[in-house]
């Protein structure tokens, strides 16, 4: 194991006081928004943009067989209706840290695929904003707390044009909008966004910002 991987537990160390303070924040945060009507479940589902319009999940899911789609699918159903505070074992889904939460499945391979994202109460969703892998107890890429916080960051100030509406009843089972995403080009005109292949293995796609 490299030295870089060899730090992860420390990371994870770190990583796990700080979710559980974000747990109980997340908590306080969701009873007040539970009695005021916001940001509460079921929530909507957003996929991430990259600077070049690319939606990063997309690409990861077409790599995926019928099995591991249909697992995907079955996580999405079944965190869609929790509330914040439920994001965590025995459901599919931890908060990490710095309000960025991790999405787990395993394919029929047993590779371990990951999900980091965050949530975005103003549209009451989950943006997914990166994707990656765990073995041996070690995220990959070892980036992601800085990549999901960073993510974030770029959503909260540009929603509009760096997060899509993903995996909507018009899309198909486990099948992103991305294939079907438009973006604004010169006076007003549409042209479709393209899907950028990751080039890496294991099923991992990076977002790029």
């Amino acid at each position: 194991m490299s030295k870089r991987a060899a730090r992860k537990p420390e990371r994870q160390s770190r990583a796990s006081k700080e979710a559980d303070r974000g747990s109980s924040n997340e908590v306080a945060r969701t009873e007040k928004t539970l009695t005021t009507g916001k940001a509460a479940p079921p929530w909507k589902w957003y996929c991430f943009k990259d600077h070049r319009g690319n939606d990063v999940v997309n690409d990861w899911l077409r790599n995926f067989s019928g099995n591991a789609r249909g697992r995907f699918v079955r996580a999405r159903d079944q965190l869609r209706d929790q509330p914040k505070q439920n994001w965590s074992k025995p459901n599919p889904a931890s908060n990490i840290g710095n309000h960025i939460y991790v999405i787990r499945l395993k394919d029929e391979t047993s590779m371990q695929h990951r999900v980091f994202g965050h949530f975005h109460d103003p549209a009451n969703g989950f943006v997914m904003t990166l994707t990656g892998y765990e073995k041996d107890d070690v995220y990959y890429p070892t980036t992601y707390q800085r990549d999901g916080i960073g993510n974030k960051s770029i959503c909260d100030k540009h929603f509009a044009t760096r997060a899509c509406s993903c995996f909507s009843p018009d899309s198909g089972s486990g099948s992103a909008r991305g294939t079907a995403s438009h973006q604004k080009s010169g006076a007003g005109a549409e042209r479709p966004i393209g899907v950028e292949r990751s080039g890496v293995q294991g099923g991992l796609s990076r977002s790029f910002h």
